[in-house]
């Protein structure tokens, strides 16, 4: 079965601010750190149960050079990206994101958020040209 990769907006939002962050200090911090999520999202959706549970039903993906976390759930047709956290600013701040979504799936809605986005690798190409 293939699992969806769906982020939540406020999440590629997050990611999307960092690359651009990155691209104003050099594009090649940029396109790495873009090449780095790209692999996490690969390696969350092969070995999705790979990663420690964490907070509130998540799992938290470290990316190796960068200080940020990717902070996921797994749920029975997907995977959501709930938060692309920076590890020193804020802790927790994603953890108001998921009351939405654990008020739908107590309700059976079968879905966290209205409308999560798909994404495709190299999504950053416009952020970083």
């Amino acid at each position: 079965m293939t699992t969806e990769l769906e982020y939540l907006e406020e999440a590629l939002e997050e990611a999307e601010a960092a690359v651009r962050w990155y691209a104003e200090r050099s594009v090649s911090a940029a396109a790495a750190f873009s090449e780095e999520i790209d692999a996490a999202e690969s390696a969350i959706v092969e070995f999705p149960d790979a990663w420690p549970p964490f907070d509130h039903g998540t799992r938290r993906y470290l990316l190796r050079r960068y200080p940020f976390s990717i902070i996921y759930r797994v749920e029975s047709r997907r995977i959501l990206i709930v938060a692309v956290a920076h590890g020193q600013r804020r802790p927790g701040y994603w953890k108001s994101r998921l009351r939405h979504c654990l008020t739908r799936l107590a309700a059976d809605s079968g879905a966290c958020h209205p409308e999560p986005l798909r994404l495709k690798p190299g999504r950053y190409a416009a952020v970083l040209s």
